[in-house]
């Protein structure tokens, strides 16, 4: 079921059960390489460019279990169109997360540092190193040391991917159930079926970009 759009893409909602039973998380980085053939020094080129992938499993289903997945796959048209996809084992913060926290001043595309405000004051690891939190319709971890607010309740966050959009001053900062857009990494969908009836899915994701 088409539940919004996002940059002229229709967003299809996830079916709500049975759960994701596991995922893997791919960090993608476009880092290009130059490596000389006589020493084999090499130089390293950012591109700053940076998604998310991975590959999400299903437990086994029933027939009418799996019939809403198929549906929903089916629905994606491959990589046509995209889904909201958090992850099932990172949906609250592991950090005191005080406050209602707030994008500040100017946050551009593809900066890879975030300001802050609206925490509770003088709060050490406001969020820790692997926390998710979601800016618009994209997902973000934590990196690089945990989230002190100051007294004025500000923070800078060190964020991994880098900004997809730039936010705008007073834009919410989701740390509850945060999630992104993803889409499929190929347009064929498989699933299998055991002798015992139960149906089998998995699938490759990228991060819409």
């Amino acid at each position: 079921m088409i539940i919004g759009t996002f940059n002229g893409w229709n967003i299809i909602g996830m079916p709500d059960s049975p759960g994701i039973r596991q995922v893997q998380w791919d960090l993608t980085d476009l880092i290009g390489e130059v490596a000389s053939p006589y020493s084999g020094a090499a130089q390293q080129q950012d591109w700053m460019t940076d998604f998310w992938q991975g590959m999400m499993t299903l437990p086994p289903m029933s027939a009418d279990q799996a019939g809403r997945w198929r549906g929903f796959l089916a629905e994606l048209r491959g990589k046509l169109n995209v889904f909201p996809l958090s992850d099932p084992y990172g949906l609250t913060p592991s950090g005191a997360a005080n406050g209602e926290p707030l994008c500040a001043g100017q946050n551009l595309s593809r900066a890879r540092v975030l300001n802050t405000k609206g925490w509770a004051p003088s709060i050490q690891a406001q969020l820790k190193v692997g926390d998710y939190l979601q800016i618009g319709k994209r997902l973000h971890m934590v990196i690089g040391q945990d989230v002190d607010s100051d007294e004025q309740g500000d923070a800078t966050i060190n964020i991994w991917p880098s900004v997809r959009e730039g936010p705008n001053e007073g834009d919410p900062i989701i740390l509850n159930n945060p999630a992104g857009l993803f889409r499929l990494k190929s347009n064929k969908r498989s699933w299998t079926v055991g002798p015992n009836r139960l149906f089998s899915v998995s699938y490759e994701i990228k991060e819409a970009l």
